[in-house]
């Protein structure tokens, strides 16, 4: 049943991308107008994310995306990393076991929740870390997949503003006795163009440059969250524990400030 709704899924999109190529060609006066080419704006803006779908290998959780994405701006890397150093002692006290339980069970981060259902499961540091770890892949695979998808159309939409440039050109010689429809047809080759070059620049790719800096910050979470475990469960000592989120806070902090400096550049360079 559900490989049929995905292949009835991908046969609507197909459909949907062999229309709006249809409707590129056609003369409809209610897909001009004064300002906006409606046919431009569905090749360069529709066009790609059809296409997208239809050739995605992975399907991306978008309710766990956006969940993290809540997650991450109600409890910030830094208020994480001071929640689990001051829980720290208590974690390794006389009822540092119920404290964890208690802990983990109401808290914001899905991580740190997971982790503590592991804790509570009894499971050794080795294998608390093989679990943790597999998680943390599939996380990463996840916005592995987003960025590759705004990837992807940074990539396609300044094409299919040029497929719109082309089309609009060629209609154009077409009608060259017919004066009527020159205007239309000029406006469907210019606004494909810049439709492609303002997708591009001003949408899909600063959304693909943040992914994959939440890409990094999200992994070196993660990675926090799982030692801190592993050392509650190893009964590491509490200022040897604290010692290590205050380093992995700071190493965070240097490549978030090199990551600024290198698109500074980048966008210096380009200029």
């Amino acid at each position: 049943m559900k490989i049929f709704i995905q292949i009835l899924i991908k046969a609507l999109i197909l459909v949907g991308l062999i229309s709006i190529l249809g409707l590129s060609w056609s003369e409809s006066k209610w897909m001009e107008s004064s300002f906006i080419d409606v046919r431009a704006a569905l090749l360069v803006f529709v066009a790609p994310i059809f296409v997208l779908i239809l050739f995605q290998k992975e399907s991306i959780l978008w309710g766990q995306i956006f969940r993290r994405l809540r997650q991450t701006s109600q409890l910030s890397h830094r208020e994480l990393m001071e929640d689990l150093e001051k829980n720290t002692a208590l974690a390794r006290g006389q009822y540092g076991y119920s404290h964890l339980l208690k802990m983990t069970e109401s808290h914001i981060d899905s991580t740190v929740k997971y982790a503590g259902e592991m804790v509570s499961a009894r499971f050794n540091s080795e294998e608390l870390a093989q679990l943790l770890l597999h998680r943390i892949q599939a996380e990463d695979a996840q916005w592995q997949a987003v960025y590759s998808s705004f990837g992807f159309l940074a990539k396609m939409a300044p094409y299919f503003g040029m497929m719109a440039t082309v089309i609009g050109m060629v209609k154009l010689l077409e009608n060259m006795s017919d004066f009527s429809h020159i205007s239309a047809n000029m406006a469907l080759a210019m606004q494909g163009t810049l439709y492609g070059l303002v997708s591009f620049l001003l949408f899909y790719s600063p959304m693909q440059r943040f992914f994959q800096d939440l890409r990094s910050q999200m992994m070196r979470r993660n990675e926090m969250v799982m030692q801190w475990f592993i050392f509650i469960t190893e009964q590491a000592d509490p200022t040897f524990i604290q010692k290590e989120l205050r380093s992995n806070l700071l190493t965070s902090d240097s490549s978030q400030k090199s990551e600024k400096a290198d698109s500074v550049v980048s966008v210096r360079s380009a200029t």
